[in-house]
């Protein structure tokens, strides 16, 4: 009911310490679904606000970032998410936990 704690996020992802989405279900299948004894996954369908975001190759900085560039410098406003692209799939990574929210607990057979 709280959504998803950023807080818990691994250190050196690509784009640093974020909430990762991804807009495509088969990127997340199977090395980021849970997988039960017997044998289905589990995959969290989500509602992302992803706002105004850039887009940033991975880099070696982009690994250290623990928020979103600045949009605006002089009045400290930050871009609300930032996106990039991994074997042709679009990620979305937020820094905020409030801008995604778990909609559907999906479980699935993987082999058919």
């Amino acid at each position: 009911s709280k959504g998803w704690k950023v807080n818990y996020a691994g250190e050196g992802n690509l784009w640093g310490k974020g909430l990762y989405f991804s807009q495509d279900a088969s990127y997340s299948s199977g090395k980021y679904a849970y997988t039960k004894r017997c044998g289905t996954q589990l995959l969290l369908l989500a509602e992302v606000i992803v706002g105004a975001y850039i887009y940033m190759p991975e880099t070696k900085e982009t690994k250290k970032m623990k928020d979103a560039p600045l949009r605006i410098p002089q009045k400290d406003v930050r871009y609300d998410c930032v996106i990039g692209n991994r074997h042709g799939t679009w990620i979305f990574v937020t820094y905020e936990s409030s801008r995604a929210y778990p909609m559907y607990l999906v479980e699935y057979d993987p082999n058919g």
